[in-house]
């Protein structure tokens, strides 16, 4: 524009010099001049910056990442993020970079010292030689703190003073600790915490072997984690330790009856108290040969024994070596003991076997197992074959029978209310419950 208005200006000058001679001219181009210099000219505008919020993404309960495009139209634009929990001061984040040009660009905050659960309002700023330029984005709220997950497991390796105890946590915090809690029945609670911290949101097996433990005695336990997220408290899970072992390691639990003392589990040993090996006998006729203590496994398979105990013949039974220190079986006055304290032959059978079908081939359904012995039906052998397994238990006594000379037993049936007794050959396999001295 000042260009034009120049060389015009050239023009008329030269006109005026040809037509009126050169003072005349000089005079005319004072007057120009003056004209020309009265005149403004208007720069080219300013523009400001142009900002477009586009998103709030990777929202989590500490972090977001707001995202924007910028159009700088200037030079040394300055762009900033400033950002607020809904009644609380301003936070400023700024770009670390001075944008130009007139092309778009997208740019990036990422902010990390957001609150869990909180609302944030925030506006994305553009400065530069023509202005400030405000644009609010959309509010938003940061996700609320995940809390650990915890999946219990059973006891393991229960003995008579110990137990492993363990479970699955995810943490889903940093700096998670676990700690165990482990109590007897209306005590208070034990715990021991886990020396390290956890962290990240895989499952982590986590475990703890305790060894203070009363024997023969009912425990509660849970696993309690904390960390940031606040604490969470797993379900209880309950285990009973051993009151003794045989010698081959087998553990027992015991029940008082009365004035009584029993194993709850059947004798599972292969040794004698002191060591000596129990002979174990498969074949038939050797068996019903034997003069000897022996013993064998139902249909002489051991997984049988794992749950019902041996067989065993009556010279075991009698044999001074005994079969576990402070244990003896019991004679017929003490079977008849505990069958007159559960109210007699119709009727203690109903106490004493285990309730349901997951052992038994039928039961009686008025079956309680109330005293708590918990009979299973291991079944026997005889002379000729085995017989009877999940359809009766029989029990040696350590008394000849009266009438017959035989070896005293007692016996349970599957449907039956009935606590029976009677006599067997001192060759016949049977299960055996020892009663405490």
């Amino acid at each position: 524009m000042q260009r034009h208005n120049f060389l015009k200006l050239y023009f008329l000058i030269m006109k005026a010099n040809r037509k009126f001679g050169m003072w005349k001219a000089i005079a005319f181009l004072t007057v120009a001049i003056s004209i020309f210099s009265c005149t403004s000219y208007e720069p080219e505008p300013l523009v400001k910056a142009q900002i477009i919020v586009n998103a709030t993404e990777n929202i989590t309960e500490s972090s977001a990442t707001i995202v924007a495009t910028i159009t700088a139209n200037q030079d040394n634009t300055d762009v900033l993020l400033r950002y607020q929990a809904n009644g609380s001061t301003w936070k400023i984040k700024p770009f670390q970079i001075k944008l130009s040009g007139t092309s778009s660009q997208r740019i990036t905050f990422d902010v990390s010292d957001l609150q869990p659960s909180t609302s944030y309002n925030f506006e994305v700023m553009a400065s530069n030689a023509a202005g400030a330029e405000t644009v609010k984005g959309t509010s938003f709220t940061t996700l609320g703190l995940v809390k650990a997950i915890i999946k219990i497991k059973a006891a393991e390796n229960v003995k008579i003073g110990t137990a492993s105890l363990s479970a699955s946590v995810v943490p889903n915090q940093n700096n998670t600790t676990i700690h165990f809690e482990y109590q007897t029945v209306n005590s208070a609670w034990k715990t021991k915490t886990l020396g390290s911290s956890f962290s990240g949101t895989d499952s982590v097996k986590v475990n703890l072997d305790i060894s203070d433990l009363q024997a023969n005695t009912l425990y509660n336990f849970r696993v309690r984690v904390s960390n940031k997220a606040g604490e969470v408290v797993s379900d209880i899970v309950s285990f009973t330790t051993y009151a003794v072992a045989d010698y081959d390691g087998n553990f027992y639990h015991t029940i008082t009856i009365g004035t009584q003392t029993w194993l709850k589990e059947n004798f599972k040993g292969t040794h004698y108290a002191n060591g000596d090996v129990i002979a174990y006998i498969a074949d038939q006729t050797d068996w019903a040969n034997q003069k000897t203590g022996a013993y064998c496994y139902y249909n002489n398979n051991s997984e049988n024994g794992k749950v019902y105990g041996g067989l065993y013949n009556w010279y075991v039974v009698t044999d001074s070596r005994g079969l576990i220190v402070g244990y003896h079986v019991p004679s017929y006055d003490e079977w008849e003991t505990l069958r007159s304290y559960l109210g007699g032959m119709n009727v203690a059978g109903l106490k004493l076997k285990e309730i349901g079908l997951t052992h038994w081939y039928r039961t009686n359904s008025s079956v309680t197992n109330s005293s708590g012995f918990t009979a299973l039906p291991g079944g026997a052998r005889t002379l000729y074959f085995f017989t009877t397994i999940t359809e009766a238990a029989m029990f040696w006594t350590s008394t000849v029978h009266a009438v017959s000379g035989q070896a005293s037993e007692f016996d349970l049936e599957g449907g039956s209310s009935y606590f029976g007794s009677g006599g067997n050959d001192y060759v016949y396999g049977q299960s055996i419950r020892l009663v405490k001295n």
